[in-house]
């Protein structure tokens, strides 16, 4: 209990530091495109990136969640090259789609030739080499992550986003550059921080030479059994998370999307805690998944500390929300204050969905697809109601109810995959011996640092 417990604060403070630095170079990129780009502008620009993210999704099909999975397992067992041929075949698997993506967003941009302007045109082409690059680096932080190397692994995405607010800075606000060149950044950042990683991938390689690649074909039989069911539940996710600008810019227009786009950017930084959790608990989950006493101990102390520090975190945000959006995005983006407390308000319920590791562990994705497809068609119903009565503050009131259907979706279903599974809400909220002794050491380690 000892070693997994250094492994989830190892885990959690490499994540936590790594999305902290990530999430400011993201706010700050985001500042600078926000003020030289305008309101249209960034809203075209959000539209792009939500395109992008949408089709990055298919690229993954949710395949690499279940490789992590069953790789992270085969790590922890020694089994060195049942992982070695699994993060082979997902490369190759990553290649292949990359390619027909690529080819199919090339399409897309010569069938709406003469429908839209030739700023929507050469969008379309970066984001073509965009999803190219994105699947490169899915591959590189998959390896990392297998082998449970955070600080690499959270390499490759600090390295990205300290080149982009670079890149930004120096094209976007000095050079006075436009949209493309914004896209054009987006992928070059991605492409250094490949870069920076790869000696320690080779490392890994060079470490793995001396295990044979299994002759069971791991890869195809983890798609045909419980692979099948990710194919699409990433997509839904994203599709269901990007449905909130689409359905905005069909209301309300692009520079309703801006504001939405600036409240999400104020609120992301927030979501570092809670992002943390679940990052760790993939590989870990999936290595101690025969313990089961242990893996529901683990989830459902997750669970408890991520919405603790998700209360602690939002209650000042929404008190000092109108100051934030003033000073940083400037008076004319006031509008989107009332959205952005509402968005602070939807990191609690949030905190809630650390269970989609428990998922993967327990190979129930059929399970995880099932609610995909139920929270999806939620959201496009509910978005539509409130944004139709309550204009671009509905957009805020439904992701909070949806952040809270998932949750209760998703237990459901992790409930039908083990009946024995419960967190109990009085647990949530109650201070037992376990935690007072946890606060005593974190009190006193912090004494101890500041007495020296």
């Amino acid at each position: 209990m000892k070693k997994l417990k250094k492994t989830m604060v190892k885990g959690v403070f490499y994540f936590s530091s790594a999305y902290i630095i990530v999430a400011l170079l993201h706010f700050f990129t985001s500042v600078i495109l926000i003020r030289s780009l305008g309101l249209f502008e960034y809203g075209l620009l959000v539209l792009a990136l939500s395109f992008y993210t949408i089709l990055a999704s298919f690229l993954e099909s949710g395949i690499g969640g279940v490789v992590l999975s069953d790789s992270s397992a085969a790590v922890s067992e020694n089994n060195f090259p049942k992982a070695k041929t699994l993060l082979r075949s997902y490369m190759k698997f990553e290649l292949v789609f990359g390619v027909i993506l690529f080819f199919a967003t090339l399409g897309i941009s010569f069938l709406i030739k003469g429908l839209f302007n030739e700023v929507v045109q050469n969008l379309l082409f970066i984001i073509a080499i965009y999803l190219l690059t994105s699947g490169l680096q899915n591959s590189f932080s998959n390896v990392f992550y297998s082998f449970s190397r955070f600080r690499v692994y959270n390499l490759i995405f600090v390295m990205e986003a300290l080149a982009r607010f670079s890149l930004v800075l120096v094209f976007i606000a000095v050079l006075g550059e436009g949209i493309l060149i914004a896209m054009v950044i987006y992928v070059a950042s991605q492409l250094i921080g490949i870069l920076v990683t790869i000696p320690s991938l080779l490392d890994i390689r060079n470490k793995l030479k001396k295990y044979p690649f299994s002759k069971e074909p791991l890869f195809k039989n983890m798609v045909k059994g419980h692979g099948k069911w990710v194919m699409f539940s990433l997509p839904l996710k994203k599709i269901g998370t990007q449905a909130h600008y689409w359905i905005t810019e069909y209301f309300l227009g692009v520079n309703s999307v801006a504001l939405l786009g600036v409240a999400v950017r104020g609120t992301e930084i927030l979501r570092v805690f809670s992002q943390s959790f679940e990052k760790v608990l993939m590989p870990v989950t999936a290595g101690i998944i025969k313990n089961w006493e242990r893996t529901k101990y683990l989830i459902s102390r997750s669970v408890k500390y991520n919405l603790w520090g998700s209360i602690i975190i939002a209650i000042p945000v929404i008190v000092f929300a109108p100051l934030l959006i003033e000073i940083v995005f400037s008076e004319k983006y006031l509008g989107a204050t009332p959205l952005f407390m509402l968005l602070v308000l939807t990191i609690i319920p949030s905190s809630l969905l650390v269970l989609r590791p428990l998922f993967y562990a327990l190979k129930a994705q059929k399970y995880l697809f099932y609610s995909s497809v139920i929270i999806v068609t939620l959201i496009i119903a509910i978005d539509v109601i409130l944004i139709w009565l309550f204009g671009l503050i509905g957009i805020g009131v439904s992701m909070i109810l949806i952040a809270f259907i998932s949750f209760l979706v998703r237990y459901k279903f992790i409930k039908k995959s083990r009946e024995d599974f419960e967190i109990g809400v009085k647990n949530l909220f109650t201070i037992d011996d376990f935690d007072k002794r946890q606060f005593r050491i974190g009190l006193n380690k912090v004494k101890g640092k500041l007495g020296r």
